[in-house]
């Protein structure tokens, strides 16, 4: 099955941002996962990878997969995702040959991955044609998917270099493109996939290349909502409106000038490495309750989780580091890490007190299923679907500036499904400031004002 973008946002959405000349390799804060291959030229790639087929090097700062016929392919030490979202730069040195980069997407083993690659086909030095694969180079479908060859995307016009990532959300794969390094996936330059046999794959994420393809900057961030980092725009158009905000959220990744991790520090965050940071269970019908605190089985390490006591609807109430004036994270995002035991689980929101007991609050993608971790976040403007809640009516600009300058109260819904004792759990909590260095890339923050659809 075929399925194009229909539209494209764009809402900067930062977070922690990135460097466009990322020195080292490695998994940042537990976060996310980059590699700049700015290191002198060696066939070594280093600790945080593996070549899982054939051969890579770093060459003049960049990643250089093995000469001649061979689909070379190297997978993230440490990292595993669900849902991730990738990126890399890609580069045609101009010499006339077929050559390819992928982006590998829940890699178990060469023969069972998500394999997205971006190709010259045409043998005239410039990206042409895209592929979605099961397995390494593998031309085995999935889905109602055509057969090898035969399924393919025309990437007119054709370009020699260009930032291209990809976003796992369910069962689909979606890939963009950006020719122009602005930070926007081009017009018409969303191509998807769907029905990826799910059950049959990994978690793992990878680089794919063929004969001497040239890579750089290569990111990964786990999960929409994980980050605030730019956007995987490009993905959004595909979203449903739903969880168009978590894309958002947590895209970053993607094209252009990223800036250094540190320009952004959160506004408030909790990670629960020791202790409950203060976080207690709150009730629709005004009852409280403490948290319990685990140091194991977060995302990862400490987290806390609590229980529905009552006959209203439960969720997480924040601790006073994220009250008061927060008005310099309006427009900016706010993420967390939520799981629960419910099947088919609905009704995810995030709920503001401002000065007067004004309350507002902003659905948020629930839990695909249970027990398991999931990167979700909202967006603190009335660009995204804040209503009030004694009237249902959409939250103004003035208010929504008015509630985060003298915040009162936070709350993240935990309940999500009416009549079941169930236990919910968060970890990974994040409001972030307005930022003031950051490069907005693309592909995310496009995609986050496009990942609800009505």
């Amino acid at each position: 099955m075929k399925t194009l973008a229909r539209s494209m946002g764009v809402v900067a959405c930062v977070a922690a941002v990135f460097s466009g000349a990322l020195a080292g390799a490695g998994i940042t804060g537990g976060l996310f996962f980059a590699d700049g291959f700015d290191r002198p030229d060696s066939t070594d790639m280093g600790p945080d990878w593996t070549k899982q087929w054939s051969d890579w090097s770093t060459e003049a700062q960049h990643a250089r997969s093995a000469p001649g016929p061979e689909s070379a392919l190297m997978t993230v030490n440490g990292f595993e995702s669900s849902e991730p979202i990738l990126e890399v730069t890609i580069r045609h040195d101009g010499t006339i040959r077929s050559t390819y980069v992928a982006l590998v997407s829940l890699y178990l083993d060469n023969a069972h991955c998500v394999f997205v690659k971006v190709q010259d086909w045409d043998l005239d030095g410039l990206y042409d044609t895209a592929y979605f694969y099961e397995g390494n180079n593998s031309q085995v479908p999935w889905g109602d998917m055509e057969p090898g060859w035969d399924d393919w995307e025309d990437l007119s016009p054709y370009f020699a270099e260009a930032r291209i990532g990809t976003y796992v959300t369910g069962d689909e794969v979606i890939l963009g493109i950006d020719r122009d390094f602005d930070g926007v996936p081009d017009e018409g330059s969303l191509y998807a996939r769907d029905g990826i046999p799910l059950a049959e794959l990994g978690l793992g994420v990878g680089l794919g290349g063929y004969n001497a393809a040239c890579a750089d900057d290569f990111m990964a961030v786990p999960e929409p909502a994980t980050l605030a980092l730019l956007g995987l725009g490009l993905v959004g158009g595909l979203l449903s409106r739903r969880r168009r905000l978590a894309v958002l959220v947590a895209a970053g990744l993607l094209l252009g000038a990223l800036v250094s991790v540190s320009s952004a520090e959160p506004a408030a965050s909790s990670t629960f490495d020791s202790d409950d940071e203060g976080w207690v269970c709150v009730s629709t019908l005004g009852n409280w309750w403490p948290v319990i605190y685990s140091p194991t089985g977060g995302n990862p390490a400490g987290h806390i989780y609590g229980s529905d006591q009552d006959a209203g609807a439960f969720g997480f109430g924040a601790p006073a580091k994220f009250v008061g004036d927060k008005s310099e994270t309006y427009g900016q995002a706010f993420t967390f890490d939520i799981q629960t035991d419910v099947q088919n689980p609905t009704g995810g929101w995030v709920g503001l007190e401002g000065n007067g007991g004004v309350q507002i609050v902003c659905d948020y993608d629930t839990p695909a299923g249970p027990n398991a971790w999931y990167s979700r976040g909202v967006l603190l403007s009335e660009a995204d679907d804040w209503f009030y809640v004694d009237s249902g009516l959409s939250v103004t600009h003035d208010d929504m500036v008015a509630i985060l300058g003298d915040l009162e109260g936070l709350a993240i819904a935990a309940e999500f499904k009416d009549g079941f004792d169930e236990t919910s759990r968060l970890d990974n909590v994040f409001m972030i400031p307005e930022p003031v260095t950051l490069a907005v890339m693309g592909f995310g923050a496009a995609a986050l004002a496009l990942r609800r659809r009505p």
